[in-house]
């Protein structure tokens, strides 16, 4: 198994932002969405997504653990 810190000056986080969101798409919907395609990677604790300016367009998504999310998006 890899390991999940492979930068020791980087701190492990259980939390992952995601931006360029449908700021079109209800809140309630997004949250389902950002679920149902990340629970793959492990048990998820809390999707966090806003309509304010500030947060439009982005999310978190919490694990229950970090070795949850390992996994790499290019974009």
């Amino acid at each position: 198994m890899a390991e999940v810190n492979a930068n020791p000056e980087l701190p492990q986080n259980m939390t992952i932002y995601i931006n360029n969101l449908n700021e079109k798409i209800k809140i309630d919907e997004l949250k389902r969405s950002l679920h149902a395609v990340f629970s793959q990677f492990g048990k998820i604790l809390e999707v966090l997504a806003f309509k304010t300016l500030k947060h439009k367009g982005q999310a978190w998504v919490i694990f229950e653990d970090v070795t949850s999310h390992n996994f790499i998006f290019v974009c």
